[in-house]
């Protein structure tokens, strides 16, 4: 059984190719809570995505450059790959006695924004794309504004954004952390996904990337090898922070993780 829904009226964006129109609720000031740093490992209760419990709303956007466009197949596919990590998402929470649940914006109440050049396909390009964004006349702001983000966060316990970019490339993601300067501006917690086919290449797009992902958003941490908690991935080797496989029966949420996200009170948590 489902427990997301998928948002198949305009309920909260919708943007044309030319970014040029949308419906949407404006934001009034916003009141950012003070974090709450946790023995040094995840800040719980801040951002826009605060703890892995509860309701949780996604703003899907689906971004273009001159080379990579995306049709109605890429796009049920990357949506498939979505819907199979928030069903491993909502299990795992509920591993823990948590309850969780997704809704998201589909096919055609997500934005679909056009951007010039060519997009950066990873991390280390992150402000270039956003800079791209923002000169389509559509930036990460605006996208707040137009999707009434802070009313949002009064009907949903999470909101958060996904951008999907069809091509090659590392996904990454944005969560705020009090410790950067520039905090402020990543209130609207948001993954950047690549979605490719080819299984031969090395960071190629699954439903486990995804998932891996939406869990940064909530605090998790990287346990793969040369990771800053590789020596967690050492001790939970089937977390899916620790690796992204194919077949997600073969990863789960194990105590760190679980810890980090707010599904269990201290790192010693148990699951069913």
């Amino acid at each position: 059984m489902r427990f997301y829904k998928i948002i198949s009226i305009i309920l909260a964006v919708v943007i044309s190719m030319s970014g040029c129109s949308a419906i949407g609720q404006p934001l009034g000031e916003k009141n950012t809570p003070v974090p709450t740093v946790i023995e040094g490992y995840t800040a719980k209760g801040v951002g826009s995505a605060k703890t892995l419990e509860g309701s949780c709303f996604i703003v899907n956007v689906f971004l273009s450059d001159d080379s990579s466009k995306w049709s109605d197949e890429d796009k049920h596919g990357a949506l498939v790959y979505l819907e199979n990590a928030l069903e491993f998402l909502m299990a795992q929470a509920d591993r823990y006695g948590k309850m969780l649940s997704f809704s998201f914006t589909d096919e055609d109440a997500s934005a679909n924004i056009k951007v010039s050049g060519e997009l950066p396909n990873d991390s280390e390009g992150m402000n270039k794309l956003f800079s791209m964004m923002e000169e389509s006349g559509m930036s990460i702001k605006r996208l707040e504004e137009k999707c009434g983000l802070e009313n949002m966060l009064e009907l949903y316990d999470n909101v958060f954004f996904l951008i999907f970019v069809n091509k090659q490339g590392r996904s990454y993601s944005l969560m705020y952390d009090s410790q950067y300067s520039d905090c402020e501006e990543f209130f609207s917690e948001r993954s950047v996904l690549f979605y490719n086919t080819d299984r031969n290449y090395k960071y190629c797009a699954n439903a486990a990337v995804y998932a891996h992902e939406i869990l940064h958003l909530f605090g998790a941490a990287d346990m793969y090898q040369g990771s800053k908690h590789e020596d967690m991935g050492s001790i939970y080797e089937k977390d899916i922070m620790n690796k992204t496989p194919f077949d997600m029966t073969d990863v789960s949420i194990e105590a760190f993780t679980a810890f980090c996200v707010g599904l269990a009170d201290t790192r010693a948590g148990e699951a069913k």
